[in-house]
């Protein structure tokens, strides 16, 4: 899938040595794109959560998780170093699924009595980015994979007490993106992502996928 893309443009238009000599001006006079060695990302947006086993059997018990999953807003942070013009290691952390449900167990003319269960989970990845310079690196494409791990905090409140949680799981993470550079080193990137992050069961075995797809728009800075 979007590994031997990465493979690709990492061997498919090797580093000119030059590019990594001189002052920007220097490299522009000698006709080489100029690369960026560090960069920082801020990304929000939306993601589109998944209904499960988990979810079934919550709202089994009366807390009503809905029959369409939500759309939920996200964050998304990120970090790369680059070794070569189109190749990057990078490290991504962000939110995952989070959501408060609830159930009212009044009965006849008894005082109203609700129970609420709430979750939120986040990640932490790391892996490679194949990049695309173009236009002098003022538009760069690229696409990325990561590997790591997720978390969910859970917290149950009734009227006997409230339950908190932390369960942890795997979390794999794909994305491709668009980037534009109109004034270096700042910039901004549009994105869209897929994760897998089973990080939150119950006790007899059903486990919640707190990943789905998103899509993003960030701020960047490249050096």
């Amino acid at each position: 899938m979007l590994l031997p893309f990465l493979v690709a443009l990492a061997v498919a238009a090797p580093d000119d040595p030059l590019a990594t000599e001189g002052s920007p001006g220097r490299q522009a006079a000698a006709g080489i794109e100029r690369r960026e060695t560090l960069v920082f990302e801020l990304a929000a947006g939306v993601l589109a959560t998944r209904n499960d086993a988990y979810t079934q059997r919550i709202d089994d018990f009366g807390f009503d998780t809905g029959d369409v999953a939500p759309l939920v807003g996200v964050w998304t942070a990120a970090a790369a170093w680059s070794p070569t013009r189109h190749l990057a290691l990078l490290a991504t952390t962000g939110g995952l699924d989070h959501r408060t449900t609830s159930r009212d167990l009044a009965i006849g003319s008894e005082p109203a009595r609700v129970d609420e269960f709430r979750w939120g989970s986040h990640l932490v990845a790391l892996g490679p980015r194949g990049q695309l310079p173009m236009l002098d690196a003022h538009v760069i494409a690229a696409a990325e994979v990561g590997v790591g791990l997720a978390w969910s905090a859970s917290r149950y409140a009734s009227v006997a007490g409230t339950t908190r949680q932390t369960q942890g799981g795997p979390a794999l993470t794909a994305a491709v993106s668009v980037a534009e550079m109109p004034v270096r080193p700042f910039g901004f990137f549009q994105q869209v992502r897929w994760t897998t992050a089973p990080a939150l069961r119950d006790l007899i075995g059903d486990v919640h996928d707190n990943g789905g797809f998103s899509i993003s728009i960030g701020l960047r800075a490249g050096y």
